[in-house]
């Protein structure tokens, strides 16, 4: 009789062990938007000149060059092209980062001038920061069971949990073939 008990109790034990993990009682998760931050990643209008570049690499052909065929050549027209002062405008714009146009004047084969007009459009970056928000529940159940290395000793118990602070509980326990029967009551630190 004393051992159906010891079953009987033992698998109560596990039953409300297994129901209060398969349940969830212990948090309750939500994600929580707590604030929007809203950031322009251009302040302003950019205007600015740009320096006149210097090449960085030139290469010089030898003392002679070799042409591989003859052609006919205009060198007034070459003339003409070479002291001819050109304008260019060079839109570098598009739809997502805005206007970009950069003006260069060439004389002699060499840029002489250069600036650039920047009109950037701002690009709205907006983040959602999130934070989990984990709610307690003011009521608790659970159980425990356990055994020494011998098995002389066993406990099963079951109790409530408060607030996720205070335990109050009430253990069987058996020692050899004695029962007995605790109150339990802690505090979570």
């Amino acid at each position: 009789m004393k051992t159906f008990k010891t079953v009987l109790i033992t698998i109560v034990a596990i039953v409300l062990i297994l129901s209060g993990y398969f349940l969830r009682t212990s948090l309750e998760k939500s994600c929580v938007p707590t604030e929007i931050i809203v950031r322009d990643t251009v302040p302003f209008t950019v205007k600015d000149t740009i320096e006149v570049p210097k090449p960085y690499e030139v290469e010089v052909p030898g003392d002679s060059v070799i042409v591989e065929y003859v052609q006919d050549v205009d060198t007034a027209k070459i003339l003409y092209d070479y002291l001819t002062k050109k304008s260019y405008k060079l839109d570098f714009s598009n739809d997502s980062i805005g206007k970009i146009i950069v003006d260069v004047k060439i004389h002699k084969n060499s840029i002489t001038e250069s600036s650039a007009d920047l009109a950037i459009k701002r690009i709205r970056i907006h983040t959602i920061e999130t934070k989990t928000v984990e709610v307690v529940r003011p009521i608790q159940f659970y159980g425990t069971i356990g055994s020494s290395v011998d098995f002389k000793f066993q406990q099963i118990g079951v109790g409530v949990d408060l607030g996720q602070k205070y335990m109050i509980g009430v253990s069987g326990v058996r020692f050899e073939n004695n029962l007995g029967l605790m109150i339990n009551t802690g505090i979570k630190f």
